[in-house]
């Protein structure tokens, strides 16, 4: 996934969205490519249930051997402001 931001807490953490962005015709089988990561826009809007929810984009850059940049990858986390509920999930504690 390239960067994660530092400041995010796994836990809270849930994959909101992925696109794709071709710069031209696709790659081709067996092209090489080199991919540099890096950390997008982040922002935070407010949630119904949660707090405040946090938003960062994460960025692949592919480029061919030319350096030239062929394809995007946007990855869009969000951290939750609290922790997600498990009221919906089935117990598997024994009990006396």
């Amino acid at each position: 996934m390239g960067v994660f931001p530092p400041d995010f807490d796994l836990q809270r953490v849930l994959h909101a969205g992925e696109e794709f962005i071709f710069h031209g015709a696709p790659p081709k089988a067996g092209q090489t490519l080199t991919v540099t990561p890096r950390l997008g826009e982040r922002y935070e809007k407010q949630g119904n249930r949660g707090g405040v929810l946090r938003f960062a984009v994460l960025i692949n850059e592919f480029r061919d051997a030319a350096g030239v940049l062929v394809a995007e990858e946007r990855t869009t986390l969000v951290e939750t402001g609290r922790t997600p509920s498990t009221s919906g999930a089935v117990s598997t504690e024994a009990t006396a």
